[in-house]
């Protein structure tokens, strides 16, 4: 049995390295800076740098515990153009610029966008659009590459030589999977990309073993088994599915808020785009929601003080009646047309208020994201959001038919990636601390939620307005 497992989380801000019991338990971490590296040719993630400090914690890290396999997980949207043994081409970073040409292209070759599980979305997010970008500027790259492979798979990759695909990065906004066909997409088949991508393996396997001489270079056992990897928010949903809980919602806040529900979401969603289809690691469908509520906090709260809100800030800002309406980056989260057109109606906040402002703003549109996903059970907030007990409970006090709780935890993603490793084994319920939301009362609260969704319905449907 596998007594101790080291994930590697490449997120977009930090790339950590954990180690954790098989049972999910966290036992230490150490974590690097992460950011994109300018072109040429484009804006890309900087492998050369997470691989070189990568090559350095994992043997550091293996003096003192004894790893016994390793497991990748990672945002979605990285993709991998690799030859036998490396890149070919750097990784595309999800907020590089496309080209419009290539876009419309696109477009015109993956529609239509419901079954692939997202809509359209900005920048160069989806691992389809960024192979159609490669295929046209760079056709010779393309043409001699052995695989592309997602994020996680690709660190596979690097440290066995095993290349495997995996449902749940292939189902996160990817566009290379039709979710109605359960097989790869339209713009796949009529490309001849299939030949890129690797057979299905389930997150839990093993693609191989270290390379020998990589295991020796490092000065680590040549046994240690190098897991197929999983999508970043899969891995945290996974966690809360291996403690037996359904009929569940999960919010998990950082630089995204990303909601994810083991139940269908309401029609609408789907057909408006601001609800995605996503698989979890048995291939059963989820609902999903994405909406960049951390990088938002930040743009509103400015430089206010980062420590807890005060509920009686939160209670003046409401009576006052100012409001944060989005969205106040280049998304339009669950608020269609909405990108960059974000403002603050009402009486100004001073800067210490401002803070609280951006809470109950990620707050309420928490509360949207419950409501476009029908999540009428068992909720459970966590991330950095989480660790400001006021969250929770406004979350609570705006979803009184649901049962909130929250879960305080910094590393869910790599705790659910560790349990991993022991899937196959696994008899009894994974442990997983959570608590109750605090109660809070607001007697204006109400009132205000519904003229805040009326003020950003409205302000959308405004600006959707053909130009007369």
């Amino acid at each position: 049995m596998i007594d101790v497992v080291a994930v590697l989380d490449v997120g977009k801000t930090n790339v950590k390295l954990t180690a954790a019991t098989r049972e999910g338990t966290l036992l230490e971490t150490v974590s690097l800076v992460n950011g994109p590296a300018a072109g040429p040719p484009y804006l890309h993630v900087d492998t050369d740098r997470i691989e070189a400090w990568l090559l350095d914690a994992l043997p550091a890290l293996a003096r003192r515990y004894a790893i016994g396999a390793i497991v990748t997980t990672g945002h979605g949207s990285a993709g991998a153009l690799v030859d036998d043994e490396e890149l070919i081409m750097p990784m595309i970073d999800y907020e590089a610029e496309v080209p419009e040409a290539i876009t419309a292209a696109y477009v015109e070759a993956a529609c239509p966008f419901p079954p692939l599980g997202s809509p359209l979305m900005s920048g160069a997010t989806h691992l389809a659009r960024q192979l159609l970008w490669l295929e046209a500027e760079w056709p010779a790259a393309v043409a001699r590459a052995r695989w592309y492979l997602g994020g996680p798979q690709f660190w596979a990759f690097r440290l066995s030589g095993g290349a495997a695909s995996e449902l749940t990065y292939l189902a996160a906004q990817s566009h290379l999977w039709n979710f109605d066909e359960s097989g790869f997409s339209r713009i796949v088949m009529s490309h001849g990309w299939g030949r890129l991508i690797p057979p299905l393996k389930p997150a839990w396997q093993p693609v191989g073993r270290i390379k020998p001489d990589l295991a020796g270079r490092l000065g680590m056992s040549a046994d240690i088994e190098i897991l197929c990897g999983i999508h970043d928010s899969s891995a945290n949903f996974y966690r809360y599915q291996q403690a037996g809980l359904t009929d569940l919602t999960v919010i998990s806040t950082g630089t995204w808020i990303v909601g994810m529900s083991d139940g269908a979401a309401p029609a609408a969603g789907y057909a408006e785009g601001y609800v995605t289809r996503n698989l979890d690691v048995d291939g059963r469908q989820l609902s999903g929601i994405l909406a960049m509520g951390g990088r938002e906090f930040a743009l509103i709260a400015g430089d206010a003080p980062d420590e807890p809100v005060a509920a009686s800030t939160v209670a003046a800002l409401i009576a006052a009646g100012t409001m944060a309406l989005p969205s106040f980056v280049d998304q339009d989260g669950v608020f269609p047309g909405s990108a960059m057109n974000g403002r603050i109606a009402g009486p100004s906040p001073t800067p210490v208020a401002r803070q609280a402002l951006a809470l109950l703003y990620v707050a309420l549109l928490t509360d949207v994201c419950l409501a476009r996903l029908g999540a009428n059970g068992t909720v459970v907030v966590d991330g950095s959001f989480a660790k400001d007990p006021l969250y929770p409970a406004l979350v609570r006090a705006l979803r009184p038919e649901s049962s909130v709780f929250f879960n305080t935890d910094a590393y869910g993603t790599a705790a659910g990636a560790a349990l991993l490793a022991g899937h196959e084994q696994r008899a009894e319920a994974a442990s997983v601390a959570l608590d109750p939301a605090p109660t809070i009362e607001i007697p204006e609260l109400a009132d205000y939620r519904k003229a805040w969704r009326e003020a950003a319905e409205t302000s959308q449907a405004n600006r959707r307005e053909p130009t007369q």
